[in-house]
C-alpha cells in the first residue's frame, strides 16, 4: 500500500507534527474530513485539560463557601413557603466570603433596610424563598447587572440599574410568590450545600471544557482555512505545487504545535500572549516552513 494512503492516527499525527516535518508528506494523503476530526479531538482534549485546571483553581473557593453556608444555614429545606434555610428560617442572614456574598430574606425588607450592594468584582446573591437574584456591577462599575432565576417558574426580572429598581423587584417577587406554591412531592425534602457544591463543580467543569474547547477550535479552524485559501489563490508561487489541493489539510496539521503552545500560554496566564495571536503566527510560520521543505524534496518541480 502507498505510504501516503495509510491513515495516520491522532496521536501519531500530534507527535509527528511536533517533532519535525517528515510526517507531512504522509499527511498529504489524509482527507480533509479526517484532518478536521483530528482538529476537533485536539480541541476537545485541550479544552478538557484547561477545564480541569480552571476547576482546580475554583474548587477551593466553592468548598470554602459551602462550609460557610452550612455553618450559617445548615441545609436547604423545601417547604410550602419555598426554599428556606434549616437554621432560623424566619431571620435574615448575610454571609460573605471574599468576593461572594449571600443575603437571605424570609420576607420583604423594611423600607429603611440598606441593601448590601456589591462593589466592582463582587457578586451578591439575594436568596428569597421563591426566587434568587444574582447581582454584580458591569465592567465600567456603574450599572448593576442582575440575573434572576426561580425554580418555581416565576418570570425573570427586568433590567435593574440601581438599588431602587432592585428593591422594587424584590418586593414584587414576594407579592407574586404566594401564587406559586412548592410542589407537594418536594415538600419536606432537604438539600445540603456540600451536595450543591459537587453539582456546581461538575457544571463548572463542563462549562470550562466547552468554553475552552470552542476557544481552541474556532480560531484554529478559521485561520487555517483562510491561510490555506490565501496560499492557493492569491499567489502564482504555488500553482505548480503538487500538494496544492492539500493546503487546507497541511494548514490544519501545521497548526497543532501552535495550539499546544497557545494552550500552555493560556494555562500559565502569560501577559500579552493571547491564544489566537500565538496560533496565527505559529501556524503560518510553521506552514511556510513545511511547504518549503516539501518543495525542496521535489527537485524536478518547476519554480516560478
Amino acid at each position: 500500500m502507498d505510504e501516503k494512503k495509510k491513515k495516520i492516527g491522532f496521536w501519531e499525527a500530534i507527535v509527528g507534527c511536533c517533532t519535525g516535518t517528515d510526517i507531512f508528506v504522509r499527511l498529504t494523503g489524509q482527507s480533509l474530513l479526517r484532518a478536521l476530526w483530528h482538529l476537533l479531538l485536539l480541541s476537545v482534549l485541550l479544552g478538557g485539560m484547561m477545564g480541569a485546571a480552571s476547576l482546580r483553581k475554583t474548587a477551593p473557593a466553592l468548598d470554602r463557601m459551602s462550609d460557610l453556608l452550612r455553618e450559617n444555614f445548615g441545609r436547604i429545606e423545601m417547604t410550602k413557603a419555598g426554599l428556606r434555610p434549616e437554621r432560623n428560617p424566619e431571620s435574615e442572614h448575610f454571609v460573605q466570603d471574599g468576593k461572594f456574598s449571600i443575603w437571605y430574606l424570609p420576607r420583604t425588607p423594611e423600607a429603611k433596610t440598606m441593601y448590601p450592594l456589591p462593589k466592582p468584582g463582587e457578586v451578591l446573591t439575594i436568596w428569597t424563598p421563591k426566587k434568587f437574584f444574582f447581582l454584580g456591577l458591569n465592567r465600567e462599575g456603574r450599572d448593576y447587572l442582575v440575573q434572576a432565576t426561580s425554580p418555581f417558574g416565576m418570570p425573570d426580572s427586568p433590567e435593574i440599574s440601581d438599588e431602587k429598581d432592585l428593591r422594587e423587584e424584590v418586593a414584587e417577587s414576594f407579592r407574586k410568590s404566594a401564587k406559586v406554591p412548592m410542589p407537594e412531592k418536594f415538600q419536606g425534602e432537604t438539600v445540603g450545600f456540600d451536595e450543591l457544591a459537587k453539582g456546581a463543580k461538575i457544571a463548572l467543569f463542563l462549562l470550562f471544557w466547552a468554553t475552552f474547547g470552542l476557544t481552541f477550535w474556532i480560531p484554529a479552524l478559521l485561520l487555517s482555512m483562510m491561510f490555506a485559501l490565501v496560499l492557493m489563490f492569491s499567489t502564482r508561487r504555488w500553482e505548480s505545487f503538487p500538494y496544492r489541493n492539500k493546503m487546507a489539510v497541511l494548514a490544519i496539521y501545521a497548526g497543532f504545535p501552535a495550539m499546544l503552545v497557545g494552550a500552555l500560554a493560556t494555562l500559565l496566564e502569560l501577559p500579552y500572549l493571547e491564544y489566537s495571536l500565538i496560533y496565527a503566527l505559529g501556524m503560518a510560520g510553521f506552514m511556510l516552513f513545511v511547504l518549503a521543505r516539501l518543495r525542496s524534496e521535489r527537485p524536478g518541480e518547476e519554480r516560478s
